[in-house]
C-alpha cells in the first residue's frame, strides 16, 4: 500500500503547477499541497509516522528542489468536535481541490 501511494505521489510531484492549484510555487521549487486527515484511534499514531516517511522520501529523491505542504482536514470524531458533523462540507471541498488526499481510519 505505502508503494502504491509513493508512485502515485512520484507522478504527482512531476505533475506541471497549474494541477495542483498551489500557491507555493517559487522558481524551480514545487510544493504541492497534500491534504490529510488524522483520524480516530489508530490515525493518531499512524499520520505523524507517515508524513515523517514521505517527507523523508521525497527529500531523497528531489533534494531540496521539492517537498510536501501538509495541509489537515478533519473528519470523523474530531471533526465532529470542531464542526458539529463528522464529514464536514469543508473537508470534502478540500479532498476534491487537491488530489491527492491521505486519510487514516475514521470513526463514524
Amino acid at each position: 500500500m505505502f508503494l502504491l501511494a509513493f508512485l502515485r505521489l512520484s507522478k504527482i510531484l512531476n505533475l506541471p503547477f497549474k494541477k495542483w492549484g498551489c500557491h507555493c510555487q517559487e522558481k524551480s521549487n514545487f510544493f504541492p499541497i497534500i491534504p490529510y486527515i488524522e483520524g480516530d484511534r489508530i490515525g493518531i499514531d499512524v499520520t505523524p509516522v507517515m508524513k515523517k516517511v514521505l517527507n523523508h522520501a521525497v527529500k531523497k529523491a528531489y533534494r531540496d528542489k521539492k517537498r510536501i505542504r501538509w495541509l489537515e482536514i478533519f473528519a470523523g470524531e474530531r471533526a465532529n468536535k470542531l464542526y458539529g458533523e463528522i464529514l464536514p462540507e469543508e473537508t470534502l471541498n478540500a479532498m476534491i481541490d487537491f488530489d491527492p488526499s491521505l486519510a487514516a481510519s475514521v470513526v463514524q
